[in-house]
């Protein structure tokens, strides 16, 4: 019975040896091409082009005494500012049509100062 089988069983083997020198073969490392130069002593210059971000120091708050419209700034981002130099310019609000309690309020403010006036008055005589 082991007559039978034997080129049979030479087969396989010859077959799994082929398989294992293939695959031994496909993992062999491969030759790299590379540039050569010459090594030379000389400064190193490295140059970083990312982006980066600003953080702001100095945080300033510029506010103004009166209500209105503030045009159009004319400066740039990253201008310098001279100390004196007008940044902005505000526009004063047109005056509502003055509607019954506006009216009363106004009034009223009309009345308390002048009430205030005369007390300031008696104040001064009194004195």
């Amino acid at each position: 019975m082991n007559a039978i089988f034997a080129p049979r069983r030479l087969a396989l083997y010859a077959l799994a040896g082929l398989i294992a020198l293939a695959l031994g073969y496909a993992f062999l490392p491969t030759r790299v091409i590379v540039d050569t130069v010459p090594v030379r002593v000389a400064p190193l210059q490295i140059t970083v082009d990312e982006e980066g971000k600003t953080r702001v120091i100095d945080r300033f708050s510029v506010s103004a005494p009166v209500a209105g419209l503030m045009r159009r700034i004319d400066l740039k981002v990253g201008d310098s500012v001279k100390r004196g130099q007008a940044i902005a310019e505000i526009e004063a609000r047109r005056s509502p049509a003055l509607d019954p309690r506006s009216r009363a309020e106004a009034d009223s403010r009309l009345a308390a100062a002048g009430a205030s006036l005369k007390t300031a008055e008696a104040k001064l005589q009194a004195a």
